[in-house]
């Protein structure tokens, strides 16, 4: 496992241990449970998009560094097996960020260790697809230093545009000079931070979140543009948090209203009671005002690596590692107001799955499709059967 300290001038994480390694590799293709998988390269949180011809493409390093890939052969279907994307020295944690151009073909960021520094300095790195199918640019393009990982969105005129934080603290990003065409320089906003979420309003403007990676730091800051596409606002905090928060989740509500949820992973605060506990906030009004207090979400103790979606219906669901059952939960909106309490996602027979980073994606149909990175180093896939409908139970991916 990695341990990192972070110097208050440098800027920069210093590496103090090492990722664990592992060997061999399993290719799969499957949408039916299978009772066992072999061990695999797979180690990074999973990360997905979709291509305007309607298929899922997933993405994850590997232990040796590399990017790996796979994507369904069919809108809704089976996947392929893993593609290795090459590169090298990306981090096995990396977040990686997937964009769809208004084309419709994918584009993915990644940050990567520059090796021999002492340090991990972070290059952003980017690849985008060559059509809507599966062919991919060759060459990986080097972005430069940054401090955070990615957060990208769709701007209202389909360009899209990329969020991070240089080793100053500070917020900067980067945007399509056209629609489905080439980039724009890195810009600054100011507004300090070490990660940031984007999300986008209802109007088509982009609103983004500032976190800090400070023990005293017990806020969430905001920006949004002043039109769509457009220039930013000044930033302003949302209310107080009830303690430090490492990470916010964005979403929107059926009816336009922007929803964020934070927590504490307890990476960078002491240990107690109040890890993983999940608060919430929410706009009054699609693109308005926020809610003038965080808000408890249901009971949050103990449980990590939260992700949320919308069902077809547009009700929000959440999904979470449980410690307690070694595998995952879930909650949903209800149809009539409130949340379900949560419930244990349906496993199959590859029950307990074990805890892991997730990401969650729209089929074409509507469908949800959950991924799960785990300690053998392979990918799981649980899927809607119908939409916002009942769960398939955990099938695996291979391992890359």
């Amino acid at each position: 496992m990695m341990s990192w300290t972070r110097g208050v001038t440098s800027r920069r994480r210093f590496l103090t241990g090492a990722a664990a390694v592992g060997a061999g590799a399993l290719a799969g293709s499957v949408m039916a449970p299978r009772a066992a998988s072999a061990a695999g390269q797979l180690w990074g949180p999973p990360a997905v998009g979709r291509t305007g011809s309607g298929l899922l493409g997933l993405f994850s390093a590997s232990r040796d560094g590399t990017i790996r890939h796979a994507w369904q052969l069919q809108p809704g279907g089976s996947f392929s097996g893993w593609l290795n994307l090459g590169g090298w020295a990306f981090n096995p944690f990396t977040t990686i960020a997937v964009a769809t151009n208004l084309d419709g073909r994918l584009e993915f960021y990644a940050t990567r260790d520059e090796p021999n520094t002492g340090f991990i300095d972070y290059h952003l790195f980017h690849r985008w697809q060559t059509n809507t199918g599966d062919g991919w640019i060759p060459q990986w393009q080097d972005w430069g230093l940054v401090y955070g990982p990615p957060s990208v969105a769709r701007n209202a005129d389909g360009r899209i545009e990329v969020f991070s934080t240089d080793f100053n603290g500070t917020v900067i990003h980067r945007a399509q000079t056209a629609p489905n065409s080439g980039w724009g320089s890195w810009a600054t906003l100011p507004v300090g931070g070490d990660a940031v979420k984007v999300a986008k309003n209802l109007n088509g403007r982009l609103e983004i979140f500032v976190t800090r990676y400070d023990i005293l730091a017990r806020s969430v800051k905001h920006m949004w543009q002043t039109a769509a596409g457009g220039p930013w606002s000044d930033w302003f905090f949302l209310p107080d948090t009830p303690w430090r928060f490492s990470d916010v989740l964005t979403s929107r509500n059926h009816d336009g209203r922007l929803e964020i949820f934070g927590w504490d992973d307890g990476s960078h605060t002491p240990a107690d009671d109040l890890h993983n506990r999940l608060y919430h906030i929410w706009q009054t009004a699609p693109a308005g005002a926020w809610a003038t207090r965080w808000v408890r979400f249901l009971d949050g103790v103990d449980l990590d690596d939260y992700v949320v979606a919308n069902h077809a219906d547009g009700r929000l669901i959440l999904f979470a590692n449980d410690p307690a059952i070694v595998d995952t939960v879930y909650t949903e909106q209800l149809s009539g107001g409130g949340w379900r309490p949560w419930t244990p996602l349906p496993a199959g027979p590859l029950y307990p799955t074990g805890r892991g980073p997730m990401a969650v994606a729209a089929n074409s149909d509507g469908r949800l499709s959950l991924f799960k990175t785990v300690a053998n180093g392979t990918m799981l896939h649980n899927w809607q059967w119908t939409p916002s409908g009942n769960w398939s139970g955990w099938a695996s991916l291979g391992g890359g």
